[in-house]
């Protein structure tokens, strides 16, 4: 108390009031606040609510939240439909088109440049997927359309193939209705559709055949030799345009299997040989 005395009266007040972790000797510090966890604030769920296939789904293999729901994924994935589990197109689209840090790695990468060298009329294109003195047979099995019988080299596969073929031809889609796999890095036989339309207003044409591609042993996978088959080629009236068109645009571009090439096809008369054609393909095995 005699310590006390001394001390002026507001700040014996201020002690007498205050906690007992605050010290008369050395005022002014403080002993830390005893820690306590705290409850982090509840966050609002981006999780739809549970329904009542929650808990059929936690007993299939998903894992339970607590609370008893089953965990979710948000947003919900989709099932992928068969032409996306064919899966080319998108793999496709990541060709490095603007330069040539990525040399053809494989059948699958030169056969895609193809396409997207012919439909859209990109020939410096056909130069990564070609080798420079590739040789193009081909063997035309109808009078709707005609192409030479051969050529040899690049340069001659872009004047027919992309510049002469889009003076003629617009709105161009090819799918391969196949894919490439190991055993096809030498030999790729696989069959193809094609739609189209003549330029100013012309008749639409879908046609279907074969490809028989022959790449290089060595890296970088380019075509030495292709030779394309053309063994239908249907022609309707430029009336049919949109009924044609709305179908093939919707197709996975530029690989579909045929399955899923028939499944939304127009009822027309003139498709009909074509329908039989895809149902009638056969996985083609590669030259030994």
């Amino acid at each position: 108390m005699a310590a006390n005395a001394k001390q002026p009266i507001w700040l014996q007040a201020c002690l007498q009031r205050a906690p007992k972790r605050l010290s008369s000797r050395n005022f002014g510090v403080v002993s830390p606040l005893p820690t306590k966890p705290v409850n982090p604030l509840p966050t609002k769920s981006i999780n739809p609510p549970p329904s009542s296939s929650a808990a059929s789904s936690s007993s299939s293999g998903q894992a339970a939240a607590p609370g008893g729901s089953a965990r979710r994924r948000w947003p919900p994935r989709a099932s992928p439909s068969a032409g996306q589990r064919f899966s080319g197109a998108k793999q496709a689209m990541r060709l490095d088109l603007k330069s040539e840090r990525d040399p053809m790695p494989g059948p699958f990468e030169a056969v895609s440049t193809y396409f997207y060298a012919k439909d859209g009329n990109r020939p410096f294109l056909m130069r990564r997927a070609f080798t420079e003195d590739v040789y193009l047979e081909m063997v035309v099995k109808t009078e709707a359309i005609s192409f030479p019988s051969s050529a040899d080299g690049v340069a001659a596969i872009e004047e027919i193939l992309s510049r002469g073929f889009a003076n003629d031809f617009e709105n161009v889609y090819t799918f391969c209705l196949a894919q490439p796999t190991e055993a096809n890095r030498r030999h790729f036989p696989c069959h193809w559709l094609v739609g189209m339309s003549g330029k100013n207003n012309g008749p639409v044409r879908v046609g279907s055949g074969r490809y028989d591609w022959y790449f290089t042993r060595n890296a970088p996978c380019k075509v030495e030799k292709l030779v394309i088959t053309i063994d239908l080629m249907q022609i309707f009236s430029a009336d049919e345009l949109d009924r044609i068109m709305g179908w093939i645009a919707k197709l996975p571009y530029p690989w579909c299997e045929p399955d899923e090439m028939m499944r939304e096809m127009p009822p027309l008369e003139g498709l009909a040989p074509i329908q039989r054609y895809l149902k009638e393909i056969r996985p083609i095995p590669p030259e030994r």
